[in-house]
C-alpha cells in the first residue's frame, strides 16, 4: 500500500474543481444535478468534503504511482490475496478515508 502522509487540502479541491467544467460540458444538467445531490448526501459538512477530496487525491496519486511502477518493471507487487485484502479491503481506515471517496469522486470526475 502506498498511502503517503502527504495531504493536499486546498490544492486537491482546485484540481477537482478544474474537472467540473469539462464534465458539465460533456454531460450537462443531468450531471450537475446528480453530482450535487450525491455530494450533499454523502459529504454533509465541508470537513467531510475536504476529507473526501484528500482521499480522492491520494487515491489518484497511488494509481499513478502503481501504474508507473508497473510500466517500468512489467510486474505487479507480489502479494497474496490475504495481504492485499488486509491492506485494502479489510482496512476500515483505508476503505473509508481513501478508497471509497476516491472511487466515488473518480466516477464523476474522470
Amino acid at each position: 500500500m502506498l498511502r503517503s502522509k502527504y495531504r493536499v487540502g486546498v490544492s486537491a479541491l482546485i484540481t477537482v474543481a478544474a474537472n467540473i467544467p469539462r464534465q458539465i460540458e460533456t454531460w450537462g444538467e443531468v450531471w450537475i444535478n446528480s453530482f450535487s445531490s450525491e455530494i450533499m448526501c454523502r459529504f454533509p459538512s465541508n470537513e467531510d468534503l475536504y476529507k473526501a477530496v484528500d482521499g480522492y487525491a491520494e487515491f489518484a496519486m497511488d494509481s499513478l504511482i502503481l501504474t508507473a511502477k508497473f510500466q517500468k518493471t512489467k510486474e505487479y507487487d507480489n502479494k497474496t490475496y490475504e495481504e492485499a485484502a488486509n491492506e485494502v479491503y479489510q482496512c476500515e481506515e483505508y476503505m473509508h478515508n481513501l478508497y471509497l471517496p476516491g472511487i466515488f469522486l473518480s466516477h464523476y470526475l474522470w
